[in-house]
């Protein structure tokens, strides 16, 4: 006899009582804060035991900890929490790396498709601004030294009768 909503950043939402009457708000309405963040899309999570307190947090919660340690002068917690401080560094840096990776490769791509870009417009314009009467010249000059060449070799060879029979 009761629901509980879950929102994408970790709050969830108790109704409890008569369905009808929690619809209408007759019922007991109650909302919880996420624990701390972590639970949207976007939460780095971390798992943190000391001594019998077991928790989710993420680095801003780790932070509100040291900060919670450091004016508490309690230096067993201030030791504790720095491995997970190191471990949300190294989890950011491998972030920073996957990123920037993936921007040098965006750009390299980038650079390779305006090269390719410039090299087909060049051929292109080389391919397009020829002189047609010029090339047609050029072709039937090509076809008559052609010719010619066909019929100084057929001239020079002249073979006979025997010689395809032999």
């Amino acid at each position: 006899d009761h629901v509980i909503l879950t929102s994408p950043k970790g709050y969830h939402i108790e109704v409890s009582g008569h369905m009808a009457d929690d619809v209408l708000g007759a019922g007991t309405l109650r909302a919880t804060p996420p624990d701390r963040g972590g639970a949207g899309p976007f939460g780095q999570v971390v798992t943190r035991r000391s001594g019998a307190d077991y928790r989710q947090t993420d680095f801003f919660g780790l932070m509100e900890d040291l900060i919670d340690a450091v004016d508490g002068q309690d230096r067993d917690a201030i030791s504790s929490l720095l491995g997970d401080i190191d471990n949300q560094i190294d989890s950011l840096l491998k972030c920073r790396t996957e990123g920037g990776a993936l921007v040098k490769r965006y750009e390299g791509s980038v650079s390779r498709l305006t090269q390719n870009n410039g090299n087909y417009t060049e051929l292109y314009s080389s391919i397009s601004d020829t002189d047609l009467a010029k090339m047609a010249m050029e072709f039937m000059s090509a076809q008559a030294i052609y010719q010619a060449g066909l019929a100084t070799v057929a001239r020079i060879i002249q073979p006979t009768l025997v010689d395809f029979l032999g």
